[in-house]
Formats: structure tokens, C-alpha cells, sequence
């Protein structure tokens, strides 16, 4: 329950966050490259669309990390390279 409870939290939280209002732009290669099994991240990793994809990464993952430091949840340690 504590758990459920730490969960609604960080996601009303998030929902507020500036990494929530940030938004990816509309481009047909998204579909397409997740349509033939590779993210955008992966078939053209320094597009304008992946770097959208990475920013909102390493915002949401210190987010994560100012979360679980806080002792409101805990979770797996997450590492972007």
C-alpha cells in the first residue's frame, strides 16, 4: 500500500513537471522506425527527434533520482550513457 501510495505521488508530481510539458515533435520517422523494430533513439540517434527523446530521459531519470534520494520511493539505480 505504501508503495501504491509513493507511486500516486510521484505521478502527480510528474504530471506537473516541466519534463511532462515538454513535447516531441510530430515526425513520420517515429512510426516508422518503431514500426520496423527500432526506436528513433537507435536508427538515427542524433536527429532532432532522439535528442527530444534523450532530454526527456535525463530529466526524467533526475527526477527519479531527487524521488528515491528523498526516501519517497525506492527503485532501481538508472544510468543514461
Amino acid at each position: 500500500m505504501q508503495h501504491s501510495r509513493a507511486m500516486s505521488d510521484f505521478s502527480r508530481s510528474f504530471e506537473h513537471a516541466s519534463i511532462a510539458r515538454r513535447q516531441v515533435p510530430l515526425n513520420i520517422a517515429i512510426r516508422e522506425t518503431s514500426d520496423a523494430g527500432s526506436p528513433i533513439v537507435a536508427a538515427s540517434p542524433s536527429s532532432e527527434v532522439a535528442m527530444v527523446y534523450k532530454a526527456i530521459a535525463v530529466r526524467l531519470a533526475a527526477k527519479l533520482q531527487d524521488w528515491t534520494s528523498s526516501g519517497a520511493g525506492a527503485g532501481p539505480k538508472i544510468t543514461i550513457r
